[in-house]
């Protein structure tokens, strides 16, 4: 059976700075690490399309709590709106009855 290694977020992080200081080649990172290439090259794609971002390799397994959060503030705007609609709709049904009132 394969046991998967799980590197560090930390690790991942310093291990990308390193060859991004330009002081050791690709081959020498991963030698030195024992780390393989493709795994390296996911790690500093990752961060290189973080925009540099040094938590980029913190996140969580599952849903983001931003994504999460969203989604319910989506819904709350939507409820806020058919609210609004709701209560305008009263507002007009009491300003045509008491129109129709007036009118008797």
């Amino acid at each position: 059976m394969y046991n998967r290694k799980v590197y560090d977020p930390e690790f991942k992080l310093n291990v990308v700075k390193e060859y991004l200081n330009g002081d050791k080649s690709q081959a020498q990172i991963c030698e030195e690490y024992s780390i393989s290439p493709s795994m390296f090259f996911k790690w500093l794609k990752k961060y290189k399309e973080s925009g540099y971002d040094d938590s980029v390799f913190n996140v969580e397994k599952g849903r983001p709590e931003s994504i999460i959060l969203d989604y319910y503030e989506k819904i709350l705007l939507e409820k806020e709106i058919q609210l609004r609609i709701a209560l305008d709709q009263i507002e007009l049904l009491k300003k045509t009855n008491k129109k129709g009132n007036q009118g008797k």
